[in-house]
């Protein structure tokens, strides 16, 4: 097994458990648009996720673009 395991080398731990609404309280409202959207109620989250990016974001005083 590699240093960092795949999504496909990983064990499952458990049930996912269900993405709820309720979990974006305290978000900011662009934030809570945004996974409102992008996740549906219900669907399975996991445990976990590693994140790899690169370049540069564009953050400005005025908020989103």
């Amino acid at each position: 097994m590699t240093a960092h395991p795949t999504t496909h080398e990983r064990r499952a731990t458990g049930p996912a458990a269900p993405f709820d609404p309720a979990l974006l309280a305290g978000l900011d409202e662009p934030l809570r648009r945004y996974f409102r959207h992008a996740i549906r109620d219900g669907a399975p989250l996991p445990d976990g996720v590693r994140v790899t990016m690169r370049g540069r974001t564009r953050a400005c005083s005025a908020g989103f673009h």
